[in-house]
């Protein structure tokens, strides 16, 4: 890596190893269940908070609401989640897990998931984990408000 020499490219080519690691590993185990990254995130939380509209759940998962239209209609079409009018607002539906959802879920866990799951808490104390977690917290602060877009020059300007 570019920035090996200074020990933040350390740790960000660290952080970036785990992470793709775990996605793959998570990802086979969600291939067995026919679903998706995206649409095992979004089921998560639905699970956690039913009647989330398709904008609070795109904040909560950090997608665009279009990628989320089409992950939920995946989720629909599919069994997994519902989408129920809004009393209140005709233009808003809102999600909502199924029995089959919920099902998909708990043989995630403990099965495959939980495995990854145990195998990394196992290897790091949880005291360690959560301090780990709380350093963290201000890079992930930066690098989520960070405009990453790149900046063109006119010709002529330095």
């Amino acid at each position: 890596m570019i920035y090996n020499e200074h020990p933040i490219g350390k740790l960000v080519e660290q952080m970036t190893v785990i992470s793709l690691t775990i996605r793959k590993k998570v990802e086979s185990v969600l291939r067995t269940r026919g679903i998706t990254w995206a649409q095992f995130g979004c089921l998560q939380v639905i699970a956690e908070r039913e009647g989330l509209s398709q904008v609070e759940l795109a904040r909560l998962v950090r997608a665009d609401v279009n990628t989320v239209r089409v992950v939920c209609d995946g989720l629909e079409k599919r069994g997994l989640a519902n989408r129920v009018p809004d009393p209140d607002d005709r233009r808003i539906h809102r999600i909502a897990i199924s029995e089959k959802g919920f099902t998909v879920l708990s043989e995630l866990f403990p099965g495959g998931l939980g495995e990854i799951f145990m195998r990394l808490a196992k290897s790091l104390p949880e005291e360690r984990a959560r301090q780990i977690v709380a350093d963290l917290e201000p890079l992930l602060a930066i690098v989520v408000g960070m405009d990453i877009a790149p900046k063109i020059q006119e010709k002529g300007e330095r």
